[in-house]
């Protein structure tokens, strides 16, 4: 994958987060961020296997987490 493909996947995954937002629930809105950074961690832990030149923490900070 390239830098490119990194960053439309940081994208979609900051959109979902941003939608969450739109929950009522507080006690539903935390477990749905839960979800999401358990979701962009472990992509990130994958392309981090595939890429030894990726840089996981930024990827996170990409995805507003």
């Amino acid at each position: 994958m390239s830098k490119k493909d990194y960053i439309k996947m940081a994208a979609i995954i900051r959109r979902e987060r941003d939608s969450v937002q739109g929950i009522s629930s507080d006690v539903s809105r935390q477990a749905a961020l839960v979800s999401i950074r358990i979701i962009a961690t472990n992509m990130a832990d994958l392309f981090a296997a595939d890429n030894p030149m990726f840089n996981h923490a930024r990827f996170i900070q990409a995805c507003g987490l």
